[in-house]
Order: C-alpha cells, then structure tokens, then sequence
C-alpha cells in the first residue's frame, strides 16, 4: 500500500475509549450552552406585559379654591427673605406660551431656592417689543392670544406686578442700572447671558438675578412643572382664573364635561393643514378627525357628558364659517369661537372632567392644573407623568361611565 492510502489517524487512535467519550460530551455539553446563549441574547422572550395603566401617576389632588390669594405664592418659595429673585426677558410670542415660560422659570426659581421676580421688556409701561418696536401690546398680533394680552395672562396665573418696563435699556451692560433705578430697594442685581451661566451660579447668591433669556429648553420645562411643592402652590395661584371668570358654567350641571381646546385662530398656524405651509404650521396644527376621533372615545367612557369645543378665530373670518364647525356640532358639542373670554375659557378646561388638549401653550397650563383627565397630544412639551394619550386610559385615573 502506497504512502498516501495510509488511514488518517483519528481521535479513537489517539486516546483511549474513555478519554474520547469524555472529550465527545465536553464538546457537546459546550455547543448546547452556546446554542441557548445565542438564543436568549438574540431571540427575547416575552416579558410579563405592564398594564397601561401603570405607565400613568396619579393626577395632583384638587386644590381648594374657595378664596384666592392675593400674592403670588408660587413666586415666593424660598422661605428666605434674603434670598435672591430671579427675573428674566419676556418672551415675545404669544400669551399662552409667554405665560408658560414665565411658570416654568418660577419653577426653575423654587428649585434653585429663589424667588421669582417676573420678567421685564425694554418699553415703556404697557408697551412691549413686537417685530423690533415698542408699541402697545394689544396692538401686536404675535401677543393678542384669545382675546389676551401676554401679561393679562401672567396676571390671572401668577398675580399682578410681574411685568416691569425698563425704557430704554439698550443693552445687557445698562440692564442692571436701570433695572436698579426702577426698584424700591437698594438690592443690587448681576445680570446673567444664558441658560448654562444660570446653572452656574452657586450659592450663597447675594445679588438678585437678571436672565436675559426668554425662556428654559423644553425638556427642562417638563421636568420643572412636576415638582410637588411648586405644583400645589402654582395650582392654588391659578385659582384666580375661577375667580375672574365670575362664576360663569357652561358645563351641565350633575353631567360630567368633555373640553376640547382646537388651536386653530394665531396667524401662521391657521392655515390649510398642507404639508407645505412649512415647520410651525405641522408643528402647531392638528387636524378635525383627530378631535372628532377623541371626542368619540371620550364619549365611550361617559356618555352622558357635556362636550365643549373652544376655539378663536382672532380676526380670520374665513375660521367663523359655520361649515367648519358642523361636524363638531353633529358629534353633540357646543362650539365657543369668539364670543367667551379667556379667564372663562380656561377655567372650563382646568375643570373639565376631560380635557382634550391642543398642540398649544394655552393647553398646557389648563393641563398643569385640571385635576382629572388630560389627554395629551404631542408637541414641544413634553408630556407629563399623569397625563395621558387617549381617552380611554381616563379609566386609569378613575373616571368610569356615570
């Protein structure tokens, strides 16, 4: 037999019949461990599936609101007369979302241990900036929200005296004078340029602070507006909203209310719902199916409720044309364009017991504040811990057909 038809020797030549028996199940034992391995970290197994309704905290209690207070008790958190206030630019926007950021820096505030002073513009008393000018501010269209001017707005949430004129002021280096010459006081302030100089600043702060910023990053806003000891106190402030709507009730009485808030009135926002009006437009618009869709789940959880669509058409008349508003009526709702004022138009939805929010800053605050269902629906705001994306998950918090 040639060299090349000499039999390979194999493992059974090698070793003796136990050693490769041994070595068999070793090689076995370490392919099947592999196997699973590979299978468990590729393949997932099913997990115990969370209810829904544990993704979803509990709504804040009810505050009482039999009497409201005249200071601003979300503004004074620090429980330290020395300790410094915080003031900031105003936005320049509409009244919801100049409301909005003038609460969500009160909260910034309380966390920091502040006080929260309000804002300040570079006009004259009752005048603000619109489109690089000092004019009065009902007369900017960016400002005149439902009705509502920006401070009118900050008034009814927070209280009066936190908008303060500084005429003027021409730069950030003139800021803190004037702003002196302007207090009572001889407390002096330091004016800081932005958001990461803010988080900068480290106790004990002797001065009072000037953000020449208009607002904090979202994100930020959401995780502020959950603080427990802000929330109550802000809640309890927005009692004036009640007050000042002079116990005007469009709900039904011993029937549980459904609120939709439709954003559909502030230029540059009502336009057709195309996709080519650009960003702001998509971002801000949402569309009538979306809100007939809801009302209708709503309405299977209660449905003996009141419903209530708000709404503005501030100046665009083509928006008062009945047609657009049919098919709100024929799902059952009474629909508010023009006719109610703002205090009352958010105090329906602070206590509705659903509140089917817009993509808006107006939605927001009524959705810090209403004790029961919210129903969100996404935007720039991040959605809060109690608040939910359908209707139908208002049974987490409670509500069932009555």
């Amino acid at each position: 037999m040639d060299d090349y038809d000499t039999p390979a020797p194999t493992c059974d030549d090698c070793f003796s019949p136990r050693a490769a028996l041994a070595i068999r199940i070793a090689a076995g034992t370490l392919a099947a461990v592999s196997f699973a391995w590979f299978t468990y970290a590729t393949f997932p197994f099913p997990q115990p599936r969370r209810s829904r309704c544990d993704r979803i905290s509990p709504a804040p209690a009810a505050v009482d609101c039999s009497s409201s207070l005249p200071f601003c008790a979300a503004c004074n958190l620090a429980g330290n007369p020395g300790a410094p206030t915080l003031f900031h630019a105003q936005l320049q926007d509409g009244a919801g979302a100049v409301a909005l950021q003038a609460v969500a820096i009160a909260a910034y505030a309380a966390e920091r241990g502040w006080n929260y002073g309000g804002s300040f513009l570079p006009c004259a008393p009752g005048h603000v900036l619109c489109q690089g000018s000092c004019i009065r501010e009902a007369k900017c269209p960016r400002l005149f929200t439902h009705a509502f001017t920006a401070s009118e707005a900050i008034a009814l949430l927070l209280g009066d005296g936190l908008t303060h004129s500084l005429a003027g002021v021409n730069s950030t280096e003139s800021l803190a004078t004037a702003f002196g010459a302007s207090r009572d006081d001889d407390r002096s302030a330091v004016v800081v340029r932005s958001v990461k100089a803010l988080g900068r600043l480290q106790p004990p702060v002797a001065a009072d602070i000037l953000f020449t910023q208009t607002g904090l990053p979202w994100p930020d806003v959401g995780r502020l507006l959950t603080q427990p000891t802000f929330l109550a106190a802000f809640r309890r402030d927005a009692c004036r909203v009640a007050a000042r709507a002079n116990g005007t009730r469009l709900f039904a009485r011993a029937r549980p209310s459904i609120a939709v808030h439709v954003r559909r009135g502030d230029r540059g926002v009502w336009v057709q719902q195309s996709a080519t009006g650009g960003g702001t437009v998509r971002d801000r618009w949402t569309s009538d199916s979306y809100f007939l869709g809801a009302i209708a789940s709503a309405r299977k959880l209660l449905p003996t409720a009141d419903v209530h669509v708000f709404s503005s058409t501030e100046g665009a008349a083509a928006q008062a044309d009945p047609e657009l508003w049919s098919a709100y009526r024929r799902a059952g709702a009474t629909v508010h364009l023009d006719e109610v004022s703002a205090p009352v138009v958010w105090a329906h939805l602070m206590s509705a017991s659903v509140l089917i929010m817009s993509r808006s800053s107006f939605s927001v605050l009524a959705g810090i504040t209403n004790p029961s269902c919210v129903v969100y629906h996404d935007m720039w705001v991040p959605k809060l811990p109690w608040w939910v994306t359908s209707p139908a998950q208002c049974r987490c918090l409670g509500l069932s057909s009555v």
